[in-house]
């Protein structure tokens, strides 16, 4: 994009009480003061206060990057990988909006500039990426190998029980129950998990064979513990620059540590009622989250869609595997 060549008429504000150059210097001050913020890394300016087309807001081009302000007041620093992608998209004018804040460290060596409507992340091996939320999906259910005795059933009824931990909080949710579920078969489902920032995800994935039990009982025990693992994981990440809560990543030990919480709290309180045939807990990092959703293909296990799976889940002779997706959305 060609900066300056924005459709529309541009007019400056006036101020009737002010000479010329008092204008030029209250554009320049917002700019100015941002500049000394940043002890003066983004070089010298290039260009005067330019107007974007969007409500009133300004950018100023300097040898590094462009410090931009919006329409309602602050400013932001954009440079690198990061503003080139941001540049492609159309800048101010794209579906991002205004930046929020100044780039940041991101998971796994990775930066951030945070946006009005997303972000554009960026990693040494993956490049910029730009997108707003992550829907992660349960897509389906494969049986390899089913029950060795299942009470005089020729078939399996399997369910899946899922607890979910974000950075944003912790849920508990089931599939229904699959009837006449038989070795060499697959169902494929959908169910979402999660929709939001890309800030690591736990999912705890707990798979049943109906028989005399409760499934909704066994959701409230994947609740509980997943909003156990949260508490501990959430106040172990602390507080944050508001602008930036919603984008701050749980770290890889923090996850592992919400993963481990979660399988005890289900060890303590799983009973009896339907036979437990596994549980799995898959790990994603933010940048994982990221690059699966923006850049990944979806996979086929029998006609089932997945970019993510657990390992094989097995006991009393049957095996299956639950495959998840993930999507991103603007």
């Amino acid at each position: 994009m060609t900066w300056g060549s924005h459709p529309g008429n541009f007019s400056e504000p006036t101020h009737p009480h002010l000479t010329p150059s008092q204008v030029t210097e209250l554009l320049w001050a917002p700019f100015k003061e941002h500049h000394a913020l940043l002890h003066g890394e983004p070089g010298n300016a290039i260009s005067s206060p330019l107007p974007e087309n969007v409500g009133g807001g300004r950018r100023v081009l300097y040898q590094n990057g462009t410090i931009y302000e919006r329409p309602g007041g602050g400013c932001a620093w954009v440079h690198g990988s990061i503003n080139e992608r941001y540049e492609q998209l159309g800048g101010a004018l794209s579906w991002l909006g205004f930046p929020l804040a100044d780039e940041d460290a991101f998971d796994e060596g990775g930066r951030i500039s945070v946006f009005e409507h997303g972000a554009i992340y960026w990693w040494p091996d993956a490049g910029a990426i730009e997108l707003n939320n992550v829907i992660v999906h349960y897509t389906g259910l494969v049986c390899f190998g089913e029950t060795d005795n299942d009470g005089g059933s020729p078939s399996d009824e399997p369910y899946v029980v899922f607890g979910v931990v974000a950075r944003s909080g912790a849920s508990g949710m089931r599939t229904r129950i699959y009837e006449n579920f038989d070795a060499g078969e697959s169902v494929q489902d959908l169910l979402e998990l999660y929709n939001g920032r890309p800030t690591g995800l736990v999912i705890s994935t707990l798979l049943m064979e109906h028989d005399d039990g409760d499934p909704d009982e066994y959701k409230d025990v994947m609740q509980n513990a997943a909003r156990a693992g949260f508490a501990a994981a959430g106040t172990a990440v602390g507080a944050a620059a508001p602008v930036l809560i919603p984008f701050i990543a749980l770290a890889a030990p923090l996850i592992a540590k919400a993963a481990s919480l979660v399988g005890e709290a289900l060890s303590d309180a799983l009973g009896t009622g339907d036979d437990t045939l596994g549980n799995e807990t898959i790990q994603l990092t933010a940048k994982q989250m990221v690059v699966l959703g923006a850049r990944a293909v979806n996979a086929d296990a029998k006609g089932v869609p997945y970019k993510v799976e657990t390992p094989l889940m097995s006991a009393e002779g049957a095996s299956y595997k639950a495959y998840f997706s993930l999507y991103t959305a603007q």
